[in-house]
């Protein structure tokens, strides 16, 4: 529909003319992609009722955000009961016309190495995928050769060029497990680590309610991003953790992270975990310009006696 101004008044009326527009998502595939996400029907079935203008825009804002594969309710099955359900066949098999839309994924509860293994090996199937959140997963309950092991099945089926990689309740048996994990080749182009209560140590049992939990974590949440001025030469992730050999582990997560990828850091959000110290050095990250620092709590000095 297109606007005329109105006579005498400088105000603009619609015309009857309408003006036809390309539409790159046919209505029958539209249908489809609502078919197989069987999720937020009323938003998709939205999308196929916009103009088509901005149909494109409304797939991507409503599916081209996120796919979760949850195991959590499943982790007691064995890897083949596992395989057979329908939501890990969805995952490792998905719709052509689906796959290319999903930018976002998230891996929650991946208790056994071949589940992991299998998993990963299967995002090269979502092209466009940018962003990759690990959920709830023990390393520390694999062993050391592990990480080469997944290092090279992605080597047979490279995912695509991540950018952003986030971590929640991860464990890593040490500082070596936990570098040569995010330090993979296929993190190469990462240029922004979320980290919410990562730790050192075993996984904790969900049947004791984690009270058995012996894990070292420094920080609650600890965000770093990489944004260089285009001009600068400030070394990017993959640079730092390529030289990070003859590092000493200060015992924790967060600060390990600090000195090891501290000269590529520009942006850096903190959260402290309740009743620890994460003891920042300002010098480690000489490029940081951006630092939110959030407190959980904050003694008063002691007053002076009088």
């Amino acid at each position: 529909m297109t606007y005329l101004p109105a006579s005498n008044s400088g105000v603009l009326k619609p015309t009857s003319a309408i003006i036809a527009l390309p539409d790159p998502f046919p209505q029958e595939l539209i249908d489809r992609i609502i078919d197989e996400l069987q999720r937020d029907r009323r938003g998709l079935k939205a999308c196929s009722l916009v103009s088509h203008a901005w149909r494109p825009r409304a797939m991507y804002h409503f599916v081209g955000g996120f796919f979760r594969l949850n195991l959590r309710s499943h982790t007691s099955k064995s890897g083949k009961i596992i395989r057979s359900l329908p939501e890990f066949i969805r995952f490792s098999s998905p719709p052509p016309h689906l796959a290319p839309l999903i930018t976002r994924m998230a891996l929650d509860c991946l208790r056994k190495f071949g589940l992991l293994q299998d998993a990963m090996s299967y995002l090269h199937l979502y092209p466009n995928l940018r962003e990759l959140s690990l959920e709830d997963i023990g390393f520390s309950d694999f062993s050391r050769p592990k990480i080469r092991t997944l290092s090279k099945t992605l080597d047979r089926s490279p995912p695509p060029p991540l950018c952003h990689l986030i971590l929640t309740r991860v464990y890593f048996s040490d500082w070596e497990q936990f570098f040569s994990f995010i330090g993979m080749s296929h993190f190469n182009q990462v240029t922004k680590i979320e980290m919410h209560n990562i730790a050192y140590g075993k996984r904790p049992s969900t049947k004791t309610r984690y009270s058995d939990d012996q894990a070292r974590s420094d920080c609650a949440t600890l965000i770093i991003e990489h944004r260089p001025d285009p001009d600068s030469d400030i070394p990017s992730f993959a640079t730092s953790l390529a030289q990070r050999e003859g590092h000493q582990s200060a015992g924790y997560p967060g600060i390990d992270t600090l000195e090891v990828l501290g000269e590529s850091i520009t942006d850096m959000i903190v959260e402290e975990k309740d009743y620890t110290d994460f003891n920042f050095n300002p010098h480690l990250c000489p490029s940081l310009h951006r630092l939110s620092w959030t407190f959980n709590h904050i003694e008063s000095p002691a007053s002076p006696a009088n």
